[in-house]
């Protein structure tokens, strides 16, 4: 097997893992149509098992996200055992449950926890559906300052909250934020509702410049989910499920990086959204023998479409696109074609 094989166009073998569509709010633009009157959880037994094997496969960062999942009804065992088997753990939050019951549960066992904000107080509450949703954010964040926590802002960048870009990483630096990560709306789930508040071309472009801009600020680390064409198409190596003919001897992060665990408890491959068709197994079921016949014949399909994705750029037409929103358009694409 090679070795300091590039899996994507991340360092870090990711496992997103969604617990829960259960939450304390019901946001307009949510991507995971979650909400208060969603009490699903995946069976936190089954999920463990699922992360010592996702472990086996060479995946080390677990990135918890939901609904909200400090909500999730078996965070403590779910934290616990994944700290245990080795995972590095970090959390996107709305920041609600970051409260005196579950400050310790962050002390113990998360590494970074990411504060969502869709811009300034006004808008921020329009897009979360309550008035005090910015006021829980900012307590939180200042309650992590107070325990001397890493923290950070998953700011959503949509056409409303662009101009307001600046602002949130001077109030990130100005709360001893970390990290502030920019990531361009897409109209999925709930947001499917509000189209026009995609990024249009010149919007992306001017989001990658801000961003760039600001790339290291004083000590807040500054990034952002959109990426250049051309630099896409330069780095097409670092996909190595295109550069392989058989997945056999492979670990599952050497090819798939990230993988997503929904809400329904199916692995899909990179992002969030991905149709059921590319499902590589649920964690209900034989997920280590599902990995293997996956890698036996249908890792081809995934390969199909994330060539797709490389082919459709148009190299004397520079873009700045969201790469994994880019990556589940092209995979919808093929779905169709096999329908």
């Amino acid at each position: 097997m090679e070795e300091n094989i590039r899996s994507g166009f991340s360092d870090r073998r990711v496992v997103h893992l969604h617990p829960s569509s259960f939450c304390n709010l019901f946001c307009k633009h949510c991507y995971s149509s979650s909400g208060p009157n969603i009490k699903n959880h995946l069976d936190v037994k089954l999920l463990i098992k699922t992360l010592k094997i996702m472990w086996s496969e060479g995946y080390t960062v677990l990135s918890l996200s939901g609904g909200e999942p400090l909500l999730y009804n078996n965070i403590e065992m779910l934290l616990k055992e994944a700290k245990k088997i080795g995972f590095k753990i970090n959390i996107i939050t709305n920041g609600a449950p970051v409260n005196e019951k579950n400050i310790g549960l962050v002390k113990d066992y998360i590494n970074l926890t990411a504060v969502s904000l869709d811009g300034p107080p006004e808008l921020h509450n329009y897009m979360r559906n309550n008035k005090n949703a910015f006021y829980f954010a900012e307590k939180a964040i200042d309650k992590l300052n107070a325990h001397n926590l890493k923290s950070g802002i998953a700011y959503g960048v949509s056409s409303k909250s662009l101009k307001d870009m600046p602002w949130a990483i001077q109030f990130a630096e100005n709360k001893n934020c970390s990290i502030i990560h920019f990531h361009p709306f897409a109209a999925i789930g709930r947001g499917a509702l509000m189209p026009y508040l995609e990024l249009n071309k010149f919007e992306r472009t001017k989001a990658y410049t801000i961003a760039n801009l600001f790339s290291i600020y004083n000590d807040l680390s500054v990034t952002i989910d959109l990426v250049a064409s051309s630099n896409a198409l330069e780095q097409v190596n670092d996909y190595h499920i295109l550069q392989i003919d058989s997945a056999a001897h492979y670990k599952l992060s050497d090819i798939i990086n990230p993988i997503i665990i929904s809400e329904k408890g199916n692995l899909l491959p990179y992002c969030f959204g991905i149709d059921e068709y590319y499902s590589l197994s649920n964690i209900g079921n034989d997920v280590e023998a599902d990995f293997q016949r996956w890698k036996e014949s249908k890792w081809k399909h995934v390969k199909s479409f994330v060539q797709n994705a490389f082919d459709s750029f148009k190299v004397d037409e520079e873009d700045y696109v969201d790469w994994f929103l880019h990556l589940l358009e092209s995979s919808f694409k093929l779905v169709k074609r096999k329908v």
